[in-house]
């Protein structure tokens, strides 16, 4: 129970009173932290995440039908390429898995084929989050990977963070900044252009009117 998982991490003693071994580290946690610790460890499942099956992983990346063709192949080429040579480096490794040596069994059982799925968003931007769930219905994925559609990220974000599916470094000028759990974009976009000419301009003309 909580309390029993609380005094095992901070004092190394087990439900039954008995002192835990020396290399079990006890964490002098205060009692705040040691609460929220046990918090999140009960939300956490024995299950597989969504997209990870015994020996494949399913990934997904955007993109809109918007984006001009020679740069959505472009695009959709790299990351196609990347999970070919990932699977290549991984052929023998899963060979390994259903027979892996006793001392190795933790490291070839972490091996898995990448599997990437392609949603491709059409329409109005006001369909999309129907779009988006259908195909997350459809199959589930561990995570999106990147991504290029025109104008705002504002649809994909919205359901990345309600879904609770990673996006890593999706390709875009205006990522939405708050609130982000689980979407890491690679800049600020044109807020961070916007900052930087509004210095430049500042300390170029410190005396001219503000606009």
């Amino acid at each position: 129970d909580p309390s029993s998982l609380t005094r095992a991490i901070v004092e190394g003693v087990d439900p039954s009173g008995r002192t835990l071994a020396a290399t079990m580290p006890r964490y002098p946690l205060e009692p705040s932290h040691a609460r929220a610790l046990v918090a999140y460890l009960t939300t956490l499942s024995s299950a597989p995440s969504p997209g990870v099956g015994s020996d494949t992983i399913r990934f997904a990346t955007i993109v809109s039908e918007s984006v001009p063709d020679a740069r959505r192949k472009a695009f959709l080429d790299v990351l196609a390429r990347f999970a070919a040579d990932k699977n290549a480096g991984t052929r023998y490794e899963s060979r390994r898995r259903a027979r892996p040596p006793w001392d190795m069994e933790s490291d070839y059982i972490r091996y898995r084929n990448w599997a990437l799925d392609v949603w491709t968003l059409s329409g109005p931007r006001e369909t999309w989050p129907s779009q988006l769930a259908a195909y997350y219905a459809k199959s589930p994925v561990f995570a999106v990977l990147s991504g290029l559609v025109t104008g705002p990220w504002r649809p994909i974000h919205d359901f990345c963070e309600a879904s609770r599916v990673p996006c890593l470094f999706p390709i875009t000028d205006q990522p939405e900044l708050e609130p982000v759990q689980y979407t890491l974009y690679l800049t600020r976009g044109v807020t961070l252009e916007a900052e930087a000419l509004a210095m430049h301009l500042a300390a170029e003309s410190p005396r001219s009117p503000v606009v």
